[in-house]
């Protein structure tokens, strides 16, 4: 009877608070943990498998000259403005004390337990469930004392270790023969001073990979004295510069004011299908992608983007990228204001259509890649190159599908290997279970926020934003979307990889991340779904054409709880086209017509003025 008793007295929804457990301590864990706060019904645990926050952004899991491929201004968590004194494109080590000051700022550090490695997880049934589900978690070395206290079965479970967190080596013969330094580009921190003891000093240095990652580290051995500096990649990529529009890559204006705006972001590849073509893609999305002439004159406009870069940076023909830039945006990345003249100087050497074949003891083998052809003026490689040390430029791989239990896995990926995703936030097979840092965009600052806001109403349940407006009531449209994303991933990854065309096979998806490079339309679908106003400027002018800052979406927390319900039209660019395919051409006819009448008019004066003279000379 007491106990009944003090059953009875427990503070409403005492007894039923949600054990959430989120996965990651990054950009993406802590904004899940700081939205997931504001519901007091959310018993939250946080887990860490490194001894500090940040993610990819710690200092120890990246090279030194690291820096964000976003301007400040669109490099932030919405409800935290960038600290003062950030430089106009966050280091490395600016991006780790921001996020640090996040954690300070929202009181999340109690949330956060470190040095907590997720090996598996697996789910049940159970009815007494929010979502009829239970999650069973296994963690590394269960009896230490930083697990022994955690609870190991949840009724949520947000993986927000985002996609790519765990360092892709690839498989090459005779690796086990080299005896200098093996590493990938996100140990080089810690393996070399001033953290580790490794110097490039005099050293030769190869580096495998030709994405953002591997020019970097190509820049950094470059400038720390290194005796040679080598990289071997299949092509060069297109990359937009941190500034636009000046004579040399440190001067013009900031990306962002360039990039950011709907505008411009109109003009990049644009998953029409992946969102509700009636409720989130405006008509200008379809006719800029979908039309003949729309197409024409986005083409038109990235040729006059990359002659502008090739003017500023000053390429030269050979490291031109094979690829048009619409067709390499999975790429799409910032440049090195170094990274082209090194290049030309051939203080690093381009070895182009090349992979590592083979590893010596003090050297590695080259082999010509199939179907690639060196362009014309490309310096001579070599078969042979002598190595002191191997960096591996070579990306990521998923960091959540070894955590998963098979059962999990087969209702998640599809057969080509795509993670199948709603708003890169949901798979509706998985109640339950959220996702945060699976969607790749220009913006992944805001992206991560946005997915974790779509999470934190998700598992509300009936409560939550999600529910009430009735998103994943249409399970074949959802499903629609989530089959449409992937296959355009796989549309634009056969396109950027025309070498192995002819086998479909040797195509590889980017996990099922990418629909775009875009942060429009998803950030308005994100808002449609949310029952939230997504146009953020007051005029249509200053939306249209200013960049999209992070920090407009602040305070949603805040409208959420007032039900600020909107009827969300998607923002439309029609009145551009309309335009640009009737006004211009109408305004082209009336100015023709005016010039016609002026030289009529003249003709007429001057007529009548030869007229006048000839009688006079008549009379006369």
């Amino acid at each position: 009877m007491l106990m009944l008793l003090l059953m009875c007295t427990l503070p409403l929804g005492e007894s039923a608070r949600r054990r959430v457990l989120v996965i990651g301590a990054g950009q993406s864990g802590i904004v899940t943990a700081h939205y997931l706060s504001q519901d007091n019904e959310n018993d939250i645990t946080v887990v860490e498998k490194e001894g500090d926050l940040g993610g990819v952004w710690h200092p120890h899991k990246q090279f030194p000259n690291l820096r964000a491929n976003n301007a400040r201004d669109t490099f932030t968590l919405p409800d935290l403005p960038a600290l003062q004194g950030t430089s106009d494109f966050p280091s490395l080590y600016e991006t780790h004390a921001y996020l640090k000051r996040y954690v300070e700022e929202f009181d999340l550090e109690k949330f956060i337990h470190y040095n907590v490695k997720v090996e598996r997880i697996s789910r049940k049934f159970d009815a007494d469930t929010p979502f009829n589900v239970t999650f069973d978690v296994e963690f590394h070395d269960a009896d230490s004392a930083n697990v022994k206290n955690l609870d190991t079965s949840y009724e949520v479970v947000v993986v927000a270790t985002g996609y790519t967190s765990t360092p892709h080596i690839p498989t090459i013969s005779g690796s086990q023969k080299f005896t200098g330094l093996m590493l990938h580009t996100s140990e080089i921190n810690t393996k070399f001073s001033p953290i580790g003891d490794a110097t490039v000093e005099k050293k030769n240095v190869v580096i495998l990979g030709g994405g953002k990652s591997a020019l970097d580290a190509a820049v950094w051995a470059a400038q720390n004295e290194a005796a040679t500096v080598h990289l071997v990649t299949r092509c060069m990529h297109w990359a937009a510069p941190r500034y636009i529009g000046g004579p040399d890559p440190r001067s013009g204006d900031w990306n962002q004011n360039i990039l950011y705006s709907r505008f411009s972001q109109m003009f990049l590849p644009t998953c029409v299908g992946c969102h509700n073509p009636l409720k989130d893609v405006p008509v200008s999305s379809w006719l800029m992608h979908e039309t003949t002439i729309g197409r024409t004159i986005r083409d038109l406009f990235w040729t006059v983007v990359t002659s502008g870069i090739k003017k500023q940076f000053d390429y030269p023909s050979w490291l031109v990228p094979p690829h048009e830039f619409v067709d390499d945006v999975k790429y799409l990345s910032i440049l090195h204001p170094d990274i082209i003249s090194l290049m030309k100087t051939g203080r690093i050497k381009v070895h182009l259509c090349r992979r590592i074949a083979e590893f010596t003891s003090d050297s590695v083998s080259l082999a010509e890649v199939s179907n690639c052809t060196v362009p014309e003026g490309a310096p001579k490689s070599s078969n042979s190159i002598n190595a002191d040390v191997i960096i591996f430029g070579t990306g990521f791989k998923s960091s959540a599908a070894p955590i998963l239990s098979s059962e999990i896995r087969e209702k998640l990926f599809n057969e080509h290997g795509q993670i199948q995703l709603l708003r890169g936030a949901h798979n509706p097979n998985m109640p339950g279970m959220g996702f945060v840092g699976f969607k790749h965009t220009i913006n992944s600052m805001l992206t991560s926020a946005l997915s974790a806001r779509w999470v934190a109403e998700y598992v509300k349940g009936t409560d939550g934003a999600i529910s009430r407006n009735g998103v994943l009531d249409d399970i074949e449209e959802v499903w629609r979307q989530i089959r449409q994303g992937n296959a355009f991933e796989r549309t634009i990854m056969a396109r950027q990889t025309p070498t192995q065309k002819s086998d479909s096979k040797k195509i590889k998806p980017y996990g099922g991340l990418f629909q775009g490079n875009p942060i429009y339309p998803y950030s308005d679908a994100i808002m449609r779904d949310l029952g939230l106003e997504s146009v953020m400027s007051s005029s249509w002018i200053e939306e249209f054409n200013a960049p999209q800052l992070n920090t407009l979406y602040a305070g949603l927390d805040q409208k959420l709880r007032n039900h600020e319900q909107h009827e969300n039209v998607p923002f439309d660019a029609t009145p551009f086209f309309v335009f640009l395919f009737l006004g211009v051409p109408m305004l082209a006819l009336v100015s023709l017509l005016i010039l016609m009448w002026m030289v009529r008019s003249v003709s007429r004066l001057v007529w009548s003025s030869a007229l006048k003279q000839q009688s006079h000379l008549k009379e006369e």
